[in-house]
């Protein structure tokens, strides 16, 4: 047993169960009658794992403890599962539906680690998706079984599938089996590598190999390295051993490509209607920007199948691959039917990669997307995936944006979940793209044209946990972009909650009637914004989720003396009106995250505040410096953001996330090039920081040099020190 997976509670929590029972869930007392919705589910849960691995779960107990402070969501450790308190409760009328979920799929992902990570642990982190991603892909699974109304296995797509492909797509992601032994890089491997996009390629193998090898694959799997390591080889020996489909290699070979190589390909596929053929070729996908050079062009052996107008071709069900692109034939044609007008490549994306197509293809399915048949012709997943794939084409310079805009037109009918969940986050996108630009009034009406007939049918349908989600998305994006029918919703909420004496607000509506609250007009008397502000500050701890959003929903404002009247409150701090420190960031970081009204007053307020700011907290500047990073988009905007040192002092701090650096190297240089001592480097982990001491004091207005080698990969996001710009050799990348 790895020593990771042991825990010790020492508490004077209650449980439901009885003492003996195999099955207990663990709360403080005021809370434990509300874990019975994930007790019944844990049971449930265990079971179908036990069914479908083929043996037992290996204790004779499992405890799961909802922990009110607790870091990560849950912790697989073996018999006693620890969790943040919020996933194990569940209030009838009170937890929201994405909440309900989660507590169903974590408890899942924990309960496959009883197998994957437990019984059986990956030989070290270099194949901890061996581990992690077996558990999220079992996490959709399973819970889609036993909660089949939620349409889970369809959610997998844009929260997994679509996640994935938007992070993997830089010049410097990393591939699944990745070998590091410092701990602050291993900490760091944490995230959708391992998570989303190793689940992503296991569905891929999955769908090629079909469900009732890969089930009997795993089975033997787990059998033969019970209580043992594993390393990738001796899974693919199992699927090699049960695998009766024909493969272009090895299944080695196949799922090394994907493994062992960073990123994913897009696939561009032409079809000549006159010779019936298609033409489909791999290349790396990757999003262009001013800093990096193109990737290598790693190639894959990429599983493809079409559906078409066509009879013979038009069930999307059998997702079998059909033809292959492999690293020695990245370019294939094959024969197609006749008559074919339209086809889609990647039946219910099961392939882990993108697809474009020829300008003629792409209008086609346009055409066929803006018929009356489009929900007969193209199913849900696939009509999501033409979204993602063009929205995200699109903005690497693929394909035009009028080909974009055109296809997206569609969805001013669709009604699904799973489309606008991806639509959502194209949409916004492009809306902080267009924000400044003098046309964005046009992009406005054209995201109010879409989102009407969606709202519409969300607020008039019942309230079942997957209409309860779709609110969540679509109804903001309504009275983000004005309709209506929204505003009128909206003003309706704020008007009972100003009127009643127990303020009431549908969690799912939350997030778009404060944005539509801060952005539009709405016809409500009075300063009503302050007066609702001001409500919530009457009992904080009850409203402190309320006042979260609200000021999460500041963003969304243009009205520049509405921004600049929050910024000086975050100056203020007394016992009538408490601002906290987290309030503070997030009013900073809302307003640098929104409208180009609300982020130029920011910016402003920072960069003629600075050194207040900076005091007020505790010079932490990370959040701020990170939602500035993500959200300037105009040059008038990125020359508010030169902030100068100010001030003599004989020390300065560096951001720094996980740099591993070599001491020996460090080198500063006064601003006449002689070497300035450095009289105490200390790291401050807890703090993200680095700490700078000299023995004389730093001129105000010089320029100081420091050189630093460091001993792993810097990194790539807007977090502490990050690659911009870096020297190989006589090359600049």
């Amino acid at each position: 047993m790895s020593t990771y997976l042991l825990a010790f509670v020492i508490s004077d929590f209650k449980t439901i169960s009885q003492e003996t029972d195999r099955f207990r869930i663990f709360a403080a007392e005021h809370k434990v009658a509300h874990t019975e919705y994930a007790l019944e589910f844990l049971g449930k849960s265990l079971r179908t794992l036990e069914t479908l691995f083929g043996h037992q779960y290996q204790l004779p107990k499992v405890d799961l403890i909802a922990i009110p402070d607790f870091a990560m969501g849950a912790m697989e450790n073996w018999g006693l599962i620890t969790f943040r308190e919020q996933y194990l409760i569940y209030e009838e009328s009170v937890t929201t539906a994405r909440t309900k979920q989660n507590i169903a799929d974590l408890i899942t992902h924990e309960l496959t680690h009883m197998w994957f990570g437990n019984e059986v642990t990956p030989d070290w982190w270099t194949y901890l998706w061996l581990s992690e991603g077996f558990a999220r892909y079992f996490e959709y699974y399973v819970t889609s079984q036993l909660e089949p109304s939620w349409n889970l296995w369809e959610q997998f797509i844009v929260n997994n599938v679509h996640s994935a492909l938007s992070q993997d797509c830089f010049a410097h992601n990393r591939m699944m089996s990745y070998y590091a032994t410092d701990p602050a890089i291993l900490n760091d491997l944490f995230d959708y590598v391992v998570y989303a996009k190793s689940a992503s390629v296991i569905r891929m193998i999955q769908n090629v190999i079909g469900f009732d090898t890969f089930r009997q694959a795993l089975n033997d799997y787990l059998r033969s390295r019970s209580y043992l390591t594993t390393k990738p080889e001796y899974l693919y020996t199992s699927i090699e051993k049960f695998r009766t489909v024909d493969l272009p290699a090895s299944v080695e070979a196949i799922f090394e490509s994907w493994a062992n190589a960073p990123g994913y390909p897009v696939v561009t596929v032409t079809v000549d209607r006159t010779k019936r053929t298609l033409t489909a070729s791999q290349k790396r996908f990757w999003m262009p920007n001013e800093v990096d050079t193109a990737p290598e062009n790693k190639l894959f052996y990429i599983p493809l199948n079409y559906a078409s107008s066509v009879s013979s071709s038009s069930t999307f069900e059998d997702t079998a691959p059909t033809f292959w692109l492999t690293p020695t034939e990245p370019t294939t044609t094959i024969s197609i039917e006749s008559g074919i007008e339209w086809l889609v490549v990647n039946k219910q994306q099961t392939g882990y990669y993108r697809v474009n197509y020829d300008e003629e293809s792409w209008h086609k399915l346009i055409s066929v997307l803006n018929s009356d048949r489009f929900d007969e012709l193209v199913p849900v997943i696939n009509r999501a995936q033409l979204v993602d794939d063009v929205a995200n084409l699109a903005r690497a310079g693929e394909v035009g944006y009028d080909v974009a805009l055109s296809l997206m037109q569609y969805l001013e009918r669709e009604t699904e979940f799973v489309p606008w969940g991806t639509a959502y986050t194209a949409l916004l996108h492009l809306d902080q793209m267009f924000s400044s630009n003098k046309e964005y009034i046009r992009f406005e009406s054209f995201g109010r044209s879409i989102t009407s007939h969606v709202f519409n049918n969300t607020m008039g349908a019942e309230g079942t946990h997957l209409n309860r989600l779709h609110r969540d998305n679509s109804v903001y994006l309504a009275c983000y972009f004005g309709v209506p029918a929204c505003l009128k919703m909206a003003t309706d909420t704020v008007q009972a909650a100003l009127r009643e004496d127990t303020l009431t607000m549908p969690k799912e509506l939350q997030s778009a009637v404060f944005c539509a609250l801060h952005k539009h007009e709405l016809p409500v008397e009075g300063d009503y914004g302050i007066e609702l502000l001001s409500k919530f500050w009457q009992a904080t701890d009850q409203y402190q989720q309320l006042i979260d959003m609200f000021i999460g929903g500041l963003g969304c404002s243009r009205n520049r003396a509405m921004t600049e009247f929050y910024l000086q409150m975050i100056e203020l701090d007394t016992p009538a009106l408490p601002i906290t420190k987290s309030m503070k960031y997030g009013i900073l970081t809302s307003l640098i995250k929104g409208s180009p009204t609300a982020r130029i007053s920011a910016l402003r307020y920072i960069s003629s505040r600075f050194d207040v700011v900076s005091d007020m907290l505790d010079r932490k500047l990370e959040p701020v410096f990170d939602a500035v990073g993500a959200s300037i988009n105009s040059p008038t905007e990125y020359d508010m953001i030169k902030f100068r040192y100010i001030g003599d002092q004989n020390h300065f701090y560096l951001h720094s996330d996980g740099l591993v650096i070599e001491e020996s190297s460090v080198k500063v240089t006064r601003p006449d090039d002689s070497n300035l001592p450095v009289a105490n480097l200390i790291h401050m982990e807890q703090f993200e920081q680095i700490y700078f001491g000299f023995g004389e004091r730093l001129q105000t207005g010089e320029v100081y040099k420091i050189q630093i080698s460091f001993l792993n990969s810097i990194g790539t996001e807007l977090k502490g020190l990050y690659r911009s710009s870096y020297v190989i050799g006589n090359t600049t990348r």
